[in-house]
């Protein structure tokens, strides 16, 4: 700007010069990626964002409940305190069964069955007396157990279910049950049907520990000394299972995976609005929580990192990172007018401008205040890289600009355009015949 001291006053400004030490540019609203989950924004703007899930889940493969033994007794046969292997099931080579009594008295034998011809019965019980199963619960989880139990009438009524996973060394209690009655009195099976009044179930699946244990011990051991009818165990009497079976889901240790569809890094140009493609699938099915955490302000020119994370009911987890580069413009150029207005792209984005739209309006405002020139202008500053500097000079020759006798008057904070501020600068014209300024950029 040029300033003469005598009337009239004539004060000239050049156009704001302005240079580039690095390529890229862009404005101030924040553009959120549309991918499923939360995103948080590391800095600036709001802190969260909704967004909208981009993509499909991929169908249900593999999995399902599987049966690690199923004791029917039929094949067994039993004729003493076992072990017993299981007729069916993955494990009938491994799994056993056994009832086991501190009484030498007891009798054990394969009397009649629940629906079939055969169960594992036992007489003379006692507080402490069990049933007990041992099997392999490596790889899987979520362990169910049912089976059919029935007891004479001074046979137990009162049972426990415990584990063990160190050999038996030693027991917790998962559960307790009474074996069923029919109005008061015992239920009696027949070879045929099955009598489902007897029919016991237990959902163990809540029970971590039971999990993915080389050797799993489930007893069903007597827990008091009261009769199936209310009174005393008599040593004639008697309980008998039937139908044991076992059963677990395999346990999922695959992570989710993140597809990262298209190019990595990506490249976005100012105020180029960004849907992200990333998809997730997982082998269950389904992807209960795929979150983004990171920002891109597609009008900062900047490189941006966001990075997803997905994790599946089983608590595997998978993360992916993309880097989006939003760049001034297509060729990246500084120099370059994309709306042809003569004022270059990066002129217009750091004065808060637009470069694909008219900004004429944010150009520099010039005043002479006092014995001071004083210079006006919107500055960016959610832009590390971008510098503001105003320059002045007597003279314009290319070597006379300088910093030196220029001060900052005020830098405020502009209301309702987050990342920018309102600059003031002036220099001395007191008895000086001309002065210029303008206001170097660089970035």
């Amino acid at each position: 700007m040029a300033h003469t001291p005598s009337p009239p006053i004539d004060f000239r400004w050049s156009a704001p010069k302005f240079c580039s030490r690095q390529r890229c540019c862009c404005p101030n609203s924040p553009h959120i990626p549309s991918v499923s989950g939360t995103v948080t924004h590391v800095g600036g703007g709001a802190t969260t964002q909704n967004l909208t899930v981009s993509g499909t889940v991929a169908p249900k493969s593999g999995g399902g409940v599987t049966s690690l033994a199923n004791w029917t007794f039929e094949t067994s046969s039993p004729s003493s305190s076992g072990p017993y292997v299981p007729e069916s099931g993955t494990q009938t080579a491994t799994a056993e069964a056994r009832c086991v009594h501190a009484s030498s008295s007891t009798v054990y034998a394969a009397n009649q069955g629940n629906g079939s011809g055969k169960s594992f019965w036992a007489n003379t019980w006692a507080v402490g007396d069990y049933f007990e199963f041992r099997i392999s619960t490596v790889g899987v989880s979520g362990i169910q157990l049912s089976f059919d139990q029935t007891s004479s009438g001074g046979g137990p009524r009162d049972f426990k279910i415990s584990y063990s996973t160190n050999g038996g060394s030693s027991f917790s209690d998962l559960r307790t049950y009474a074996v069923p009655v029919s109005s008061g009195a015992a239920i009696v099976w027949y070879p045929d049907p099955v009598n489902s009044a007897s029919s016991l179930s237990f959902d163990l699946s809540s029970f971590g520990a039971l999990n993915n244990q080389p050797s799993l011990i489930l007893r069903l051991v007597c827990a008091s000394s009261t009769s199936l009818i209310g009174g005393s165990l008599s040593s004639s009497g008697s309980s008998r299972v039937d139908n044991v079976r076992v059963s677990a889901s395999a346990t999922d240790t695959t992570p989710p995976v993140i597809s990262l569809n298209g190019a990595n890094p990506e490249t976005l140009v100012y105020g180029q609005n960004y849907t992200d493609p990333a998809t997730a699938t997982d082998n269950s099915g389904s992807v209960p929580t795929f979150s983004v955490s990171g920002r891109i302000l597609n009008t900062v020119v900047g490189s941006y990192v966001l990075t997803y994370t997905a994790t599946d009911g089983s608590g595997n987890m998978s993360t992916a990172t993309r880097t989006v580069n939003v760049l001034l413009n297509a060729s990246n150029s500084a120099s370059s007018d994309s709306d042809g207005n003569g004022m270059s792209d990066l002129l217009e984005y750091s004065l808060g401008g637009s470069p694909v739209g008219n900004s004429l309006a944010i150009l520099p405002s010039v005043v002479v205040f006092g014995d001071n020139l004083r210079i006006t202008f919107q500055a960016r500053t959610n832009d590390p890289n971008l510098t503001f500097q105003p320059v002045a000079s007597e003279s314009l020759s290319s070597s006379s600009w300088s910093a030196s006798g220029v001060t900052k008057v005020s830098s405020t904070p502009l209301s309702g355009k987050e990342g920018f501020e309102i600059q003031i600068w002036e220099t001395s014209i007191k008895n000086i015949p001309k002065k210029f300024l303008k206001v170097e950029i660089t970035r």
